[in-house]
């Protein structure tokens, strides 16, 4: 854990990550269209973030109607703004939640069970001293089956169900350490979910998974869908 640790701070010290300059423009163009046209919902300004965006809560109800996410026992959330609300849900649903520490500065993942938490806590849990206060950090040698992957995008292509994030490669490690936990494999099928308000529509990409295994899903807004990502960036 240590020498993982290590090489955090030593990947952002470094200012290292995925910013190969395609991405970054990409990323720049989301970001500030989205400050602009008051998309963006706090922390702002959005730049360098997974953004949160004006309903963004509304993706919660979204997900919660998915039918892998009725089946999942196990879901893994990332610790973004813009997913707090599907945090909860998790929750709510009496699921298990998996959430990675914020930007593994401090461990690895914490799972927050919704049998110990006060029903009228579960907001509070799924913030980040929430988490500090009911979360239980767990090693990568802990055996558990992931059912669900939610994370955050800055933008994903829905041609293809390529994704980019916020460039620190984050979600990429995260994934590793699944993989490397048995928590997931190769079987993995991918959907990307934006959100829904009066103004937009529902999307959903599915590549469905021959042997079965884990969902993928993404909570973005209408404005993150790009058709300039490809598929093997």
């Amino acid at each position: 854990m240590a020498a993982h640790m290590k090489a955090v701070e030593e990947a952002e010290a470094a200012g290292s990550g995925d910013r190969g300059a395609w991405k970054w423009k990409i990323r720049q163009r989301i970001w500030d269209y989205m400050e602009e046209n008051d998309i963006a919902a706090n922390p702002r300004p959005v730049h360098h973030r997974i953004p949160n965006f004006v309903n963004a809560e509304l993706t919660a109800k979204q997900v919660a109607a998915l039918p892998e996410f009725q089946s999942a026992k196990w879901v893994k959330v990332n610790p973004d703004r813009p997913q707090s609300e599907v945090r909860a849900t998790v929750l709510r649903s009496g699921k298990m939640l998996l959430v990675p520490q914020p930007r593994l500065r401090t461990g690895f993942f914490s799972v927050l069970d919704p049998a110990k938490i006060p029903m009228d806590k579960y907001g509070y849990a799924c913030t980040q001293a929430g988490v500090v206060a009911f979360g239980e950090p767990i090693d990568l040698d802990a055996k558990l089956k992931v059912d669900m992957v939610i994370i955050g995008s800055v933008a994903v292509n829905p041609a293809n169900g390529a994704r980019i994030g916020k460039g620190e490669g984050f979600a990429e490690l995260e994934y590793g350490m699944l993989r490397l936990m048995g928590a997931i494999d190769d079987t993995t099928p991918v959907a990307w979910k934006k959100n829904i308000s009066r103004r937009f529509v529902p999307y959903v990409i599915c590549v469905p998974s021959a042997n079965g295994g884990v969902e993928v899903v993404s909570c973005i807004h209408d404005c993150q869908l790009v058709d300039d990502i490809p598929s093997a960036p």
